[in-house]
């Protein structure tokens, strides 16, 4: 077996060492004798006792940046640290971290961590999983929403994670739909590169109803990051990145888990997790999502139903397969069937009901979702490692609003290879290389058009990383790819990390940004409205720079706890974009390449604090300043909050069996597009008002189950009449697509959460 092991990775090397011998180069270093690593492994004790490896565990030097990850075995191998502190820490979610005092000879290391609930010798272990915080070993600045944070609210999919997030917002893009949108940096969610495990994810059709095929109890965290990520993903990241890590067979160790959830506008959802280890290095991880509305309100009683009647199934299956020292493979299936349904009240049960004078929408979805993700070691220690990414989508969307039929379907494969290398062993220099492919395939019928698109896209990508000692950390990358439409596309990008002192962090980003558009799919709001929709032909490729400074603060209080300030500011500037113009008339919906200046400059800043022992708080605020040129001029952006205040407090008893969160969000008004040529009764002010919106969960918390209850929109504050002309829904005036605010009021909620280790 040792040596079939050792031929794979002779093999491996030399094929290697072919391919990307042009885009690779290897800095002369010598390489260090083994008496100056230690190697080592991390355990933990669950709560039966047990002793288990803790695979990919944090280990690092206090007081300096230089760490590694252990393995899928819990093993690891560290450089010693000759001048600085000799203490090492080890640290995996849900376990306390542990800290042991390494002399320099020594060679081998063994750390047991203990889970966050376990007491031992009466000691209260005050150690737990932070519901968010901003990774301060990222030279990329990371906000982390771990598990606990998912669920400080009624978290029931993606589009109601980022409820308590400055950063993140999230609305309606109309009244009759349901479909939801995010924004980041005052710029539209189809800017932001929303990945699955560091690959593309609901991208293209994907978009408008995307973010409520992510059950929230299958999220194991979500990562955010602002402004261009790292060239390895991809030319897609304008405004930032969001990346979503699904729960994992290998690090979950519920055998069975059951969350049930019920509203008080007559949702019930149901997911049902289990796992199996079906042999040594091979494990499963299955998980089932069912939800469902079939109430109708109209607590305007504008005669449309508030939220739209739908229905969703959801399955994924992943595997994880170990192969030891050599590396890890995992597979993964997802098969999602949606149903909604909204418009006027009695419509769904009223076969005749466009005779009858209603109005319907009704949206279609199926989606099926394949991935494989391998990597390989290419010595022992792990300093050289080869990776490979897959995925294939198949999407399809049958939909009528109205009169209006948009029927599409959206074919996807992606591919990425990439080799890690760090010449001579070196800590100080680290190269990332690959190749990459993405195939689009969109069709669209839109009433009598038919739109058709085919994309493939290779590209080659390299990526430095410097790191001198503990305080300076740069990353410079660029990327080549070829558009079969658009040509060849540069993406330079570069990132900065330098630690001024060890409370004082400064970063610093700057980079280049490419995205082809489906304007239809991503602003399908605009179809529940009479406007005429008119594509203009020849959309250009958008593009776009981004630069973002960020300086983060912290000061210790006694306890461990720390008071966390950051501030952050990007600009983001357009060269090209494609417009949805709904300025030049309010019956009209223009589609056109900007003429124009276009650019978002985001200004925010947060406050972590713990005054008191278990009381968390998280106070922000934001100012977006966002410009677009329309009809020649430039003028602010709809939809878009100038300013954003935030403050979150969660509390926990001792022990953690009580719980409570409250969140309160500052929203000021908006710029509504032009309605002047509107008959006067159905003209909107040029701006939405100023609003306030609450929320509270309270959660109890047994050995094996939890149950948790709370209220969205305390306050029931919700948009007023937020249909034109809803009582002649055919009329030439009538539009549901003017949202900026909620159109549900004060929602009461439950949940169960069981489980079975």
């Amino acid at each position: 077996m040792n040596n079939n092991i050792k031929e794979m990775k002779s093999t491996l090397k030399y094929v290697l060492l072919i391919n990307f011998i042009s885009m690779s180069f290897t800095f002369v270093k010598s390489q260090p004798p083994m008496e100056e690593f230690i190697t080592g492994s991390v355990k933990g004790k669950n709560e039966k006792g047990q002793i288990i490896p803790l695979p990919y565990a944090n280990i690092y030097w206090v007081g300096s940046q230089k760490g590694t990850v252990a393995d899928g075995d819990g093993n690891f191998i560290i450089q010693k640290e000759r001048n600085g502190d000799s203490r090492l820490v080890a640290s995996y979610v849900g376990y306390v971290s542990d800290t042991l005092n390494s002399d320099k000879n020594d060679s081998l290391v063994v750390f047991l961590l203990n889970e966050e609930s376990t007491f031992l010798h009466q000691v209260e272990i005050k150690a737990r999983q932070e519901n968010y915080f901003i990774s301060q070993l990222s030279t990329i600045k990371t906000e982390n929403i771990t598990s606990s944070g998912l669920q400080q609210l009624a978290c029931c999919n993606l589009s109601e994670s980022f409820e308590n997030s400055a950063t993140v917002d999230v609305g309606y893009a109309d009244a009759v739909s349901g479909a939801k949108q995010i924004q980041m940096l005052g710029l539209a969610g189809i800017y932001t590169q929303l990945m699955f495990e560091n690959m593309p994810f609901l991208r293209g059709m994907g978009s408008p109803y995307g973010l409520n095929f992510v059950p929230g109890p299958w999220m194991q965290s979500i990562q955010v990051s602002k402004g261009t990520s790292s060239v390895i993903n991809g030319f897609e990241s304008i405004t930032g990145q969001i990346n979503i890590e699904y729960l994992k067979p290998e690090h979950w160790d519920d055998r069975l888990y059951v969350n049930l959830f019920g509203n008080s506008e007559g949702r019930a959802e149901v997911n049902v997790l289990t796992k199996a280890k079906l042999a040594e290095a091979l494990s499963t991880l299955i998980m089932l999502h069912g939800s469902m509305l079939t109430n109708e309100m109209d607590n305007n009683n504008d005669g449309f139903m508030d939220l739209p009647r739908n229905r969703q199934l959801n399955f994924f299956n992943r595997w994880t397969y170990d192969y030891g020292e050599l590396g890890h493979s995992q597979l993964g299936i997802n098969v999602i069937d949606e149903y909604r349904f909204g418009g006027s009240m009695g419509a769904h049960d009223d076969p005749l009901w466009r005779q009858h004078g209603l109005y319907a929408s009704e949206v279609n979805t199926r989606r099926y979702q394949g991935f494989l993700k391998s990597g390989f070691r290419l010595d022992e220690y792990g300093h050289n490692s080869i990776g490979f990414q897959a995925s294939g989508v198949i999407h399809t969307q049958d939909a009528y609003f109205g009169d209006r039929f948009y029927n599409a379907q959206q074919q996807s494969l992606y591919g990425n290879l990439i080799l890690q290398l760090e010449p001579g062993h070196s800590e100080q220099h680290k190269i990332s290389t690959g190749v990459s492919f993405q195939y689009d395939r969109i069709n669209e019928d839109f009433w009598q058009d038919t739109l058709e698109r085919s994309e493939n896209i290779p590209g080659v990508f390299i990526q430095y990383t410097y790191e001198r000692g503990e305080n300076l950390t740069m990353i410079a990358g660029a990327r080549l790819d070829y558009h079969n439409i658009y040509g060849s596309l540069f993406t330079p990008r570069i990132h900065l990390r330098w630690q001024i002192r060890p409370s004082l962090i400064l970063r610093a980003s700057a980079g280049k940004g490419y995205r082809s558009s489906i304007p239809l799919a991503e602003n399908l709001g605009y179809l529940s409205s009479s406007r005429e929709i008119i594509l203009e032909s020849n959309p250009d490729l958008e593009e776009a720079w981004n630069y973002g400074l960020n300086i983060t603060k912290t000061w210790p209080l006694k306890d461990e706890r720390n008071i966390e300030f950051t501030l952050d500011f990007y600009r983001t500037y357009f060269i090209h974009q494609i417009v949805a113009d709904a300025e030049f008339s309010a019956r009209k919906l223009i589609f056109h390449n900007l003429e124009g200046e276009s650019y978002s400059n985001s200004l925010q800043t947060e406050l972590h604090i713990e005054p008191v022992e278990r009381l968390k708080v998280l106070a922000a605020f934001r100012f977006n300043d966002v410009k677009i040129t329309m009809n020649d001029v430039l003028i602010e952006k709809p939809f878009v909050s100038k300013y954003k205040g935030l403050i979150n407090l969660s509390y926990n008893t001792r022990f953690e069996k009580w719980q409570f969160d409250f969140t309160g969000l500052y929203n000021s008004s908006v710029r509504i597009p032009f309605t002047g040529d509107n008959p006067i009764e159905y003209q909107l002010p040029e701006s939405s008002p100023n609003f306030l919106i609450f929320h509270a969960q309270i959660t109890r918390r047994f050995k094996k189950w939890e149950i948790y209850a709370g209220s969205e929109n305390l306050g029931d504050y919700r948009q007023k009449n937020p249909i034109l002309q809803a009582d002649d829904p055919f009329g030439p005036y009538f539009d549901a697509s003017l949202i900026w605010g909620p159109l549900n009021g004060r929602m009461i909620y439950a949940g169960l959460r069981w489980k079975i280790i």
